[in-house]
């Protein structure tokens, strides 16, 4: 082993010197990404201070998305910017701001949904509903979607909107078989039956 080192010590050396500068590099690079982390939760906590859906708590939100985009607060300051666009009836802006968190979110699936979910509701609000059922049945179809009944029942009240009853009914359905004792397995089952007696849909 002396021999192998001896005789191939410039290997070693370079190799040592390799994973040396490697390490130096991951450190840095997570010590940067701590102190952007550090500064997006004290930036997004300054704009939560001021005035609930004001103008300069949009700007202030959005300056946080856009400046830490990668990091959890400002991928929240971007929930909380979409949120101020939905009360303000901006509901074409805030669609394109949930959709592109959701799509940012994959690390944080909880996260992902929600955007999901809004982002539905952007749609619904523009009367898009058929773009807002399919938005939440991707919702529901995601693997980690821990609530996927409450994404399938709104997407069958979608279609229920839409008058397309069979579909309403058949997710309605979805729900029933697949969910424990809730109060969407409840909603569900009161609809279904809503349907079946104003002759919607057949028993």
């Amino acid at each position: 082993m002396i021999h192998f080192i001896r005789d191939n010590l410039k290997v070693v050396s370079w190799v040592l010197t390799v994973a040396i500068v490697l390490f130096i590099i991951v450190i840095g690079v997570s010590r940067v990404h701590a102190y952007r982390a550090g500064k997006a939760t004290g930036a997004l906590y300054a704009a939560q201070r001021l005035q609930a859906g004001s103008a300069d708590q949009q700007k202030a939100l959005e300056e946080v998305a856009d400046d830490y985009s990668s990091t959890p607060a400002g991928r929240q300051a971007m929930l909380l910017s979409g949120d101020i666009l939905m009360a303000r009836g901006d509901f074409t802006a805030a669609q394109a701001q949930f959709e592109n968190l959701a799509k940012n979110s994959k690390g944080n699936n909880l996260l992902k949904i929600a955007a999901m979910h809004k982002e539905a509701a952007a749609e619904r609000a523009m009367g898009k509903l058929e773009d807002a059922a399919k938005t939440y049945l991707a919702a529901a179809e995601d693997p980690r979607n821990l609530n996927k009944e409450d994404s399938f029942y709104q997407a069958a009240r979608c279609y229920e909107e839409l008058k397309q009853y069979a579909e309403a009914a058949k997710f309605y359905k979805k729900v029933i078989e697949s969910a424990q004792e809730s109060g969407t397995k409840l909603k569900s089952e009161e609809r279904l039956l809503w349907l079946i007696a104003n002759g919607s849909i057949s028993g």
